[in-house]
């Protein structure tokens, strides 16, 4: 995986929480505050010298997505840690409820394995495994 694909990654995650996170408060009759933020926020960027208004507008963009980023970095390294241990029980009960045919298929696995052997492999094999 490219380096470029996590900062994607992280990217997408932080923008669809903020997504979400704007749609559910909106919709649990949040919209009056976020209301009030963005009239304070439009105010006082109207104040603003007409030459510094791009530049301003600028640094408020690149905080915007470093933010993003921040976030949707944060909540995958939650992530990692906090479902680590719910998928390892799960794989544990999905191991116990199969055990009859998974030690099936490992003993006809390692059969094989050892009817076949190394060196009946011939010289087409990868050299890893002659």
């Amino acid at each position: 995986m490219k380096i470029s694909d996590r900062f994607t990654d992280y990217g997408l995650i932080g923008g669809f929480f903020g997504l979400i996170s704007f749609t559910l408060a909106s919709l649990l009759g949040f919209p009056k505050s976020l209301v009030a933020l963005f009239e304070a926020a439009i105010n006082g960027f109207s104040r603003l010298p007409a030459n510094a208004a791009s530049p301003f507008a600028a640094l408020l963009g690149a905080l915007a997505l470093i933010a993003i980023f921040a976030t949707g970095l944060v909540l995958d390294l939650l992530a990692a840690s906090y479902f680590r241990g719910i998928e390892a029980r799960i794989f544990v009960g999905h191991v116990q409820r199969n055990q009859q045919w998974l030690g099936q298929l490992a003993e006809l696995t390692t059969q094989i394995g050892r009817r076949w052997g190394r060196r009946s492999w011939g010289k087409g094999a990868p050299e890893h495994i002659t």
